[in-house]
This record gives C-alpha cells, sequence and structure tokens, in this order.
C-alpha cells in the first residue's frame, strides 16, 4: 500500500498547548539541514502536517489496513 511513515504520538489527553510545542519543537528540528541530509540519506522523505492533518490521516490509514485485513479474511486474535 505504501513505503511506510512515522508519527509523533502522545497520551490521549495531553494538553493541547504541550502538543502544539511538541510539533513546534519537531516541525523546527526537522527543518534542520543535518537531519535532513540524514533522513535523504536512508531514502526518506520529510514532510509537515498540522496536527489535525495527522489526526486525519491516521483514521484513513486505519480504515485501509481494516479493509485489507477484511479482504484477506485476516481475523483479529
Amino acid at each position: 500500500m505504501d513505503g511506510g511513515w512515522f508519527g509523533l504520538f502522545g497520551p490521549a489527553k495531553l494538553p493541547a498547548d504541550i502538543g502544539g510545542r511538541l510539533h513546534r519543537e519537531v516541525t523546527a528540528a526537522l527543518a534542520a539541514a543535518e537531519v535532513q541530509k540524514n533522513f535523504a540519506a536512508l531514502g526518506l522523505s520529510l514532510f509537515e502536517t498540522s496536527q489535525a492533518e495527522f489526526k486525519s490521516f491516521l483514521a484513513e490509514q486505519v480504515r485501509a489496513y481494516a479493509e485489507l485485513a477484511r479482504m484477506a479474511k485476516i481475523e483479529p486474535q
């Protein structure tokens, strides 16, 4: 389906101000030239999303993989 992805998660009730600060700090770190160079050397592409966009993306991934599991008749154990 895809080549995979990485995301940063926190506890369900993480205060919005802390989540926002983590997002800003991680975004700044990922913008550093050295970090981008290291990711590129691994063949990885970086892209930034908002917290809302990532939540929507994650929900879509769960739906897509659940459908694949259903089609493959994979049952939870």
